[in-house]
């Protein structure tokens, strides 16, 4: 009996960041303008719009799983104290997509986490964000938010409670004074960063549990989170539903699963959407 608990105990301690156990590969084939998403973020998501205080926690539960996406304040070596929030609307959704397009480009070497940053400017022109100043200096503020924010997954299963927590990047190359002027807001100075190193979790979740997302669609909703959020939903969800079949999807359920309100009825839910 011990042994078995011990067994279990490990299988869900495995459970890594970027995981949903409880969803089916879905079977589809993939065009050839395409990105790519994990299938967990089809369901989980981040905040639609920027948290009112940098330093609050976003999260999501459903009474047996919940998700806490967590902001970081770090010491620099100055002494001063950088806060970094947690990513948000539809720029940090697009970097998951390119950071998980990435690690599946099939001319990257087997294992290779690394991401250049460099070479994102031409894939945001893709997916519909104008290559801009402003556009620019967003998608630093989501890059950096992304590489320092703490993922926290805690799940009731057999009457234990487990839990996980992970990053999506583990280590990073900036410029020098990059952090000192991100911690002063002066994100207009701020250069790419060098690179990015996925964690290992990330990389094995992204490289073995994705979904093709068609680009050219995606261009096309690139500036709203929530019809992003709606559209990764069905690209997940479509392809499992058999030829001739069907799926009901409740207001009560949708609220669940895209409302950013916690607590919003369905009615207040159903009024937004």
């Amino acid at each position: 009996m011990a042994e078995m608990m011990h067994t279990e105990i490990v299988q869900y301690l495995k459970l890594g960041l970027f995981v949903d156990t409880a969803l089916p590969s879905p079977q589809c084939e993939e065009p050839i303008d395409v990105s790519f998403m994990h299938r967990s973020f089809c369901a989980a998501g981040l905040p639609l719009r920027r948290p009112k205080n940098v330093l609050d926690p976003y999260a999501r539960n459903d009474g047996r799983f919940s998700l806490t996406i967590s902001p970081q304040r770090l010491m620099l070596p100055d002494g001063g104290w950088c806060d970094i929030g947690v990513p948000w609307g539809p720029k940090g959704r697009l970097l998951i997509v390119w950071a998980t397009s990435q690690a599946l480009d099939p001319s990257r070497r087997v294992g290779d986490r690394w991401l250049e940053i460099g070479r994102i400017d031409e894939w945001l022109s893709e997916v519909g964000i104008a290559p801009n100043s402003r556009s620019r200096t967003e998608t630093k503020d989501m890059i950096f938010r992304l590489a320092f924010s703490q993922f926290t997954m805690i799940m009731k299963q057999s009457g234990s409670t487990f839990f996980k927590s992970d990053r999506m990047f583990e280590r990073g190359a900036f410029h020098d004074n990059s952090l000192t002027d991100y911690a002063s807001g002066n994100l207009n100075r701020i250069a790419w960063p060098v690179g990015l190193e996925l964690s290992q979790v990330a990389y094995e979740r992204f490289t073995t549990n994705s979904i093709p997302i068609p680009t050219a669609r995606l261009a096309k909703i690139s500036h709203n989170a929530m019809a992003i959020d709606v559209f990764l939903y069905l690209c997940y969800r479509l392809p499992l539903i058999g030829p001739g079949d069907s799926e009901m999807l409740t207001w009560r359920s949708m609220a669940s699963q895209f409302g950013s309100i916690r607590g919003a009825s369905p009615t207040r839910f159903r009024d937004a959407f």
